[in-house]
């Protein structure tokens, strides 16, 4: 059982008269993302994975839908990063929530205190834990009979939407329930210009990690530029 502890710059919400659809907009139009003006950036680029360690850049193209890794000649390790900073921009995108969600319906499968456990039917179905505006867990079926948790363990709080700094990925089979993997994950990130730029990731393949000793993947990025066209 993942126990979530009161976000310390949380928004106190009364969700019992709210409908799912309510709780779950209002949560997901609370989440950072990058607006129309985002312009794409470059950054250095430093990883280490399996006791090996390389460097080169990356540039990220302000649509969104192309970036680079350049100068990282291991390959595993450029493939590493290329998916991580994959990540992180799909989870930067600003994408309506109608485009997404609605047209899935939402039923309130249970409320405890301040958090509602809500269930989301149609063709990219999910189930959601919610709590003061933040998307505590989202539970979905992958394929390969796999399903993923993600649990939101800490965030940050922006001017324009909260940042998830620490998560735990949970991989399992959906027909046995038989763990498959368990990743820890820590982000750190930087304001440059207007925008919230990843800077540092750190991901421990363990669900209690010790956070003071060497992460299994660690990736940095530095020396931030906006501005990219490629």
């Amino acid at each position: 059982m993942v126990g979530y502890p009161k976000l310390a710059q949380s928004d106190e919400t009364n969700i019992n008269n709210q409908s799912a659809t309510d709780i779950l907009k209002d949560a997901y139009n609370n989440r950072y993302v990058w607006n129309k003006d985002f312009p794409g950036y470059t950054a250095n680029v430093s990883a280490t994975y399996n006791n090996q360690e390389d460097k080169g850049s990356i540039e990220v193209k302000s649509s969104i839908k192309k970036l680079k890794v350049k100068n990282v000649e291991n390959s595993e390790i450029a493939d590493l990063i290329r998916g991580q900073i994959m990540m992180e921009v799909n989870h930067r995108q600003s994408i309506p929530y109608e485009q997404l969600h609605g047209q899935n319906t939402l039923v309130i499968k249970n409320i405890e205190s301040t958090t509602a456990s809500i269930e989301e039917k149609g063709k990219d179905g999910a189930l959601y834990k919610i709590k003061d505006r933040v998307i505590l867990q989202v539970d979905r079926s992958m394929p390969n009979n796999m399903t993923v948790t993600v649990d939101t363990l800490e965030t940050n709080k922006t001017s324009d939407g909260y940042l998830a700094s620490e998560y735990l990925s949970t991989l399992k089979n959906i027909n046995t329930n038989e763990l498959i993997q368990e990743a820890y994950s820590i982000d750190d990130h930087e304001k440059v210009g207007n925008f919230y730029l990843l800077n540092s990731r750190r991901i421990y393949l363990s669900k209690v990690p010790d956070k003071n000793s060497q992460a299994d993947i660690s990736i940095k990025f530095d020396n931030f530029k906006l501005g990219v066209d490629f």
